[in-house]
């Protein structure tokens, strides 16, 4: 037991040296965590301990080795607390911010707590996936407590968040995991939002509607339209519906698509397609009005570089006094989240 102890310890220690990244992607964790404690490896294997005593065994260490720190932490916690101050406006993907993100942090008798230890963590790109990609750094405030932070020029567009929290003195990931509670309920985030510089380029719709019985409506396009007027509302322009598309997006032949769009909209910057279907049964709610739920279907292609900006499912419940008003409402709202992603995802 003694010599498995030891070698569990040594293990630890040597992983948590070595682990401080600057990025790391978005997902349900403040940080990523790159350590696996219950490695098999770390074990040797004619001890025949039991992954269940293993792991009793690594919390035993972990609450040792941590025991100091996350107590500093949260006295620290209870101590100071950020507050947020100011956050510039909106900018386009590849300008510059015009205005700083502050925060001022003070302590509890409401003083200004000068050169103290910040971490921010904001977006600065996206992956092959679309999936973002967040740098971590570390600043410290100035005499009156305040920290003015201008984010680097953006080449993506976000609809993303930028969070300012305590900086830890322990950096092993595996410390961090476990604060990770306390590091997000005593931090500040404001907006970051960042939009497409793609919004003159021109582009193009082809979103199919299906009637309640589940059959493509073909003689018209009333939620191609509805997000034509959303977008123009949001300052694109140059976009315009594609339905000589139709019969491709109710099969959904991607390959077909993208090569017939290639062909006829060479010049444009994006082409959006899917599919707006009923979800479900129609009926009255409680105000005795009727309700019409939908499901979109769609995917946005960037036609210069031949990938995906984002594909997505939106649902969308429509309210009116008959199913034509329930279902413009429905509509409409679709049509309204499609071109936020837009706006804030090409």
């Amino acid at each position: 037991m003694k010599n498995v102890f030891l070698i569990l310890l040594f293990s630890f220690i040597i992983f948590s040296c070595g682990t401080n990244p600057t990025e790391t992607p978005q997902n349900n964790e403040f940080y990523q965590n790159e350590v696996e404690l219950n490695n098999n490896n770390d074990i040797n294997s004619s001890d025949n301990f039991e992954n269940e005593n293993s792991s009793s065994i690594v919390s035993i260490i972990e609450t040792n080795i941590y025991e100091s720190d996350i107590k500093d932490f949260i006295e620290l916690c209870s101590k100071f607390k950020i507050n947020k101050i100011a956050e510039p406006e909106i900018i386009t993907a590849g300008s510059s911010f015009k205005s700083y993100y502050v925060i001022q942090v003070k302590d509890s008798d409401d003083n200004a707590a000068s050169d103290f230890p910040i971490g921010i963590k904001f977006p600065i790109k996206k992956d092959e996936n679309g999936l973002i990609i967040f740098d971590i750094i570390y600043k410290r405030t100035d005499k009156n407590g305040n920290l003015f932070f201008l984010p680097p020029p953006s080449k993506n567009a976000f609809d993303s968040t930028i969070t300012f929290f305590f900086e830890t003195k322990n950096k092993s990931q595996i410390f961090l995991k476990q604060i990770e509670n306390e590091i997000l309920q005593n931090s500040v985030s404001f907006p970051f939002k960042v939009k497409t510089a793609l919004c003159t380029k021109g582009g193009a719709i082809a979103l199919v509607d299906f009637s309640s019985d589940n059959q493509p409506i073909i003689n018209n396009s009333i939620s191609s339209s509805a997000l034509l007027i959303s977008l123009y509302k949001k300052g694109f322009s140059n976009v315009g519906n594609f339905p000589d598309i139709i019969n491709e997006v109710i099969t959904n032949d991607s390959e077909t698509i993208f090569k017939n769009a290639k062909q006829v909209l060479y010049r444009n910057a994006f082409f959006i397609y899917g599919t707006i279907k009923y979800n479900g049964e129609i009926k009255l709610n409680t105000e005795n009005k009727t309700e019409v739920s939908l499901l979109a279907k769609v995917r946005c292609f960037n036609m210069e570089n031949n990938e995906t900006f984002f594909e997505t499912e939106i649902y969308e419940t429509g309210h009116g006094k008959d199913e034509m008003l329930a279902l413009k409402d429905a509509r409409e709202k679709i049509a309204d989240n499609i071109s936020e992603k837009m706006l804030f995802g090409m």
